[in-house]
């Protein structure tokens, strides 16, 4: 394989805390030796911690700490701070790293005083958040505050700094297409891998990650070894472009033909990403940013499987027990990764929060059912994934049918049935996507969001008003 630079050293030296001229000034709070010597018990009130000439100071209202066993930096609760050093560089975007053990509702934004200077983001969990900086807010020497907004607290694995005209163009606030964060339904981006290869060191490996593009060029399929080859970027384009490293095929199955794939090709790729660097090589050699060997072929055009179809089926509606009969099926703690259309009677509300925008209350199929025919359906949001502003939306006694995802929820040994990640269908009937389930003869394909979409790959979808699920 011919190894060459194709990302910038100067990117690559982002994760240097010394080079405050580089492009990107990485914090990095996963380094198991604790290098900044953050609290491992609790700070109670402000500390000041030093890295490598860089300071930052953390005031918090409730409880911070480091954890050794999650490499996360805990700061909390509402009011909590982190103040970031001063750059020598005008900064244009400040991205926060969350950890999986952060909270779904924890609210912060960036700071300059007391003037929030970028877009309030809310959830930390398994996602990155960017923060960009409001013109006229971006000159060199500013200091910049991460500040908690919610009595929730923050967990942060990494914070990036990006110089003026350097971010990625395509990873912008608010383009949840665009959002970082790397599932098999939400994969990254190129420019997402490549910016995260940003803050790695030579040959240090991410966790298992997936993400799409489009082929752009192929270097070799080897029927012999039953791998591939190839580059994957955003456009199909080679400018851009992620080099994918002795990748075998669908279903981690070894490829048995050259002509199992094609430029233009649209792909999830899913494995590690590494800055790879010969242990012959020295020191001051260039890296290659690629998926390493070891990697799949999640999906090609759409399709998980070889010889796949369009892997259509009608999506219908399940009720409270059925929901039941799968959610005892799982694991404690797991949840479905199919969404499912579940409808039943309002029983309960326990909380409709305009805050927040989203509602959490009890359905069953009968009004009547007991408790343990009865399905708590957790922080959902409003029609078409919208978060809700009206405390009157439902009442109980209304036939309510939700979308999300089964889990069986346990916390104190008590298991508790939900559907979760989810949002209204329709309410007594009523949809906002009526108007979509009008259309009779054009073909378009919608999401349950109301939005059309040219090709499905997962999901539940409506063509020509009649719903399907794509597995």
């Amino acid at each position: 394989m011919n190894k060459f630079l194709r990302y910038s050293l100067v990117g690559l030296m982002a994760i240097l805390f010394g080079n405050a001229s580089a492009q990107e000034v990485t914090f990095d709070f996963t380094d198991e030796a604790n290098p900044w010597n953050l609290p491992t018990d609790q700070l109670k009130e402000t500390g000041t911690f030093t890295k490598d000439g860089y300071t930052i100071t953390i005031t918090t209202t409730n409880y911070t700490r480091w954890f050794a066993d999650t490499k996360t930096l805990l700061v909390g609760k509402q009011g909590a701070t982190l103040v970031l050093p001063k750059f020598d560089f005008d900064v244009e975007r400040i991205d926060v790293v969350g950890s999986s053990g952060a909270s779904k509702a924890v609210k912060q934004n960036i700071f300059v005083g007391d003037e929030a200077v970028s877009t309030e983001t809310e959830g930390a969990k398994d996602v990155t958040n960017h923060y960009k900086i409001a013109d006229g807010k971006q000159a060199a020497g500013t200091v910049y505050t991460l500040k908690v907004t919610s009595n929730h607290n923050t967990q942060i694995s990494k914070i990036l700094v990006w110089k003026k005209g350097t971010a990625p163009k395509d990873d912008e606030p608010g383009d949840d297409d665009q959002n970082p964060s790397s599932t098999a339904e939400k994969p990254m981006t190129v420019a997402n891998a490549q910016a995260l290869l940003a803050t790695l060191a030579a040959n240090v490996k991410t966790d298992e990650v997936y993400v799409k593009g489009k082929i752009s060029k192929i270097d070799e399929v080897s029927t012999n070894f039953g791998n591939a080859t190839f580059y994957i970027s955003d456009d199909g384009k080679e400018d851009g472009q992620l080099e994918v490293y002795r990748c075998v095929f669908l279903e981690k199955a070894s490829f048995t033909s050259a002509e199992q794939i094609k430029v233009g090709d649209e792909v999830i790729i899913c494995g590690q990403l590494v800055n790879y660097r010969s242990t012959k090589a020295a020191e001051t050699d260039p890296v290659t940013p690629e998926f390493t060997q070891g990697c799949y072929i999640y999906s090609l055009n759409g399709k998980t499987k070889d010889g796949e179809g369009s892997q259509e089926q009608d999506a219908t509606e399940i009720n409270v027990a059925k929901a039941l009969e799968l959610i005892n099926a799982l694991e404690n703690g797991k949840t479905t990764s199919d969404e499912y259309l579940l409808k039943g009677i309002v029983v309960s509300i326990n909380e409709i929060s305009t805050n927040f925008g989203n509602a959490t209350f009890m359905i069953a199929d009968n009004a009547a059912d007991d408790a343990a025919k009865q399905i708590k359906v957790f922080r959902i949001k409003g029609y078409n994934n919208e978060k809700i502003t009206d405390e009157t939306i439902i009442k109980v006694g209304d036939e309510v049918v939700v979308c999300g995802k089964l889990q069986k929820y346990v916390k104190d040994d008590v298991v508790t049935p939900e559907l979760t990640n989810g949002y209204f269908y329709s309410i007594n009937g009523q949809t906002t996507i009526q108007s979509i389930q009008a259309e009779k003869a054009d073909g378009a394909i919608y999401n349950m969001a109301g939005q059309r979409v040219e090709k499905p790959t997962k999901g539940i979808f409506i063509k020509n008003g009649k719903k399907f699920i794509v597995k």
